[in-house]
């Protein structure tokens, strides 16, 4: 979870080996979803 919120900023977080990049303030169901991705 971050505060930056940019394209750029996701691409980065992906680039270096995160799995998600979900930006504050965070969306509830946006939330559940990656979870529900990643939990599986």
């Amino acid at each position: 979870m971050t505060a930056n919120a940019m394209d750029s900023d996701r691409q980065k977080s992906l680039e270096v080996g995160m799995n998600e990049h979900l930006t504050k303030p965070i969306d509830p169901r946006r939330l559940r979803q990656a979870l529900e991705t990643w939990i599986d």
